[in-house]
């Protein structure tokens, strides 16, 4: 029972403490090897392009060593733990027959309790190995917990209030990201059915300014309110059904188009489909694939322009029908056709709907009804 217990019981938990920390330096390699391979392949043209290869390929070799490393130390404190059992379990057959010996207990006696000891460690000993080798799920496991215990930069709301998103105000609103100040001390009205352009530089926090909108960060000092609510008390499901917002940069899945354009609307028809993808003056060209709707979308949008993922965007929010839509940089990488088809569309669409638009475009601000130039973290 001593034996068992050593060997069954103390070992494991005693290896288990002193490989974790190798597993989770293992686990850290191996994902920022990863990391670094896809990073180097969705950027290998760039770095084709700008001769980069050679230095991408040394940084390659870098982590693969760091790995190689870590894995070298992983195996070698595996190789000492299955010594260290091994070597327990003579020590433990020895003290046996010591023990027979000090007992004057018959040879046949001392042989047969002595074999049967040994034969019986089997599942002890793989007991025992296990600490080490389970150190890498482990180090595995403790990754996924640590991204679990991330805290939300915005808490979800499922029993607050409903609003019905006729105005807005941004009062006195500051917002840092760690120490570095975007927005101070801003102050806007946003009234039903309005098309507001919003101009600046870069990093004036145009961008920013949309995102709190949304609610994806909370304000870090002042207040935003729907409906004279603060935007912290609506429902998270209110805020994101009555608002629609259009990045710069379209994520599209390894889905069908059809399946793509879903993500803004799972229970709509066919017809509401095309509708949007006609607005956003894409679904001709969906038509021309040997495939049409259900085309399959490489992953990340690969196999689409920069031009098309985009009015797959547009097609997203036209079919999401929110209230208050939220662009930025819509037409970006649109060319004057495209987007004069398209800002019509959108225009169309004032009668029931407040816009915000960022852009840099002077042609894509020309009919708002008002334009705010963001400049030094306020507006004006």
């Amino acid at each position: 029972l001593l034996a068992y217990v050593l060997v069954g019981i103390v070992l494991p938990i005693y290896i288990s403490k002193q490989s974790r920390h190798i597993g989770v330096e293992y686990r850290k390699e191996a994902g920022n090897l990863n990391s670094y391979v896809l990073e180097s392949m969705r950027g290998l043209k760039e770095s084709m392009q700008y001769m980069d290869t050679d230095r991408r390929l040394l940084g390659l070799n870098e982590r693969t060593s760091i790995l190689a490393t870590r894995e070298k130390e992983l195996k070698h404190f595996q190789a000492k733990t299955v010594s260290l059992t091994n070597l327990c379990v003579v020590l433990l057959s020895l003290g046996l027959c010591l023990i027979h010996v000090f007992l004057n207990s018959s040879m046949e006696s001392m042989i047969v309790s002595s074999v049967l000891q040994i034969s019986s460690f089997g599942p002890v000993i793989a007991l025992a190995n296990l600490g080490s080798t389970l150190s890498q799920t482990i180090g595995a496991g403790q990754r996924v917990i640590s991204l679990l215990d991330e805290i939300p930069m915005a808490e979800e709301v499922t029993n607050g209030d409903e609003a019905q998103f006729n105005s807005m105000d941004m009062i006195h609103v500051d917002f840092a990201y760690d120490k570095e100040q975007i927005l101070k001390d801003m102050n806007l009205n946003i009234q039903e059915n309005e098309v507001i352009g919003i101009q600046g530089k870069s990093g004036s926090g145009k961008s920013t300014l949309l995102k709190l909108l949304m609610r994806f960060w909370d304000v870090s000092g002042g207040n935003i309110l729907v409906d004279g609510i603060d935007i912290k008390k609506l429902n998270t499901s209110n805020l994101r059904k009555n608002e629609g917002y259009v990045t710069q940069e379209t994520i599209l899945f390894h889905d069908t188009i059809e399946n793509n354009l879903r993500v803004a609307k799972q229970d709509a028809t066919i017809e509401e489909i095309q509708l949007a993808c006609k607005k956003a003056n894409i679904h001709e060209y969906i038509q021309s694939l040997p495939n049409g709707y259900k085309t399959l979308v490489e992953e990340l949008g690969s196999s689409l322009s920069g031009g098309e993922r985009q009015r797959i965007g547009l097609a997203r929010m036209f079919l999401h029908d929110s209230k208050l839509v939220l662009l930025d940089e819509p037409t970006s990488n649109l060319d004057s056709l495209n987007e004069g088809i398209i800002l019509k569309s959108i225009y169309e669409e004032r009668k029931n709907k407040t816009i915000i638009f960022v852009s840099h475009r002077e042609s894509t601000l020309s009919h708002c009804d008002r334009v705010i130039h963001m400049e030094s973290n306020r507006v004006s």
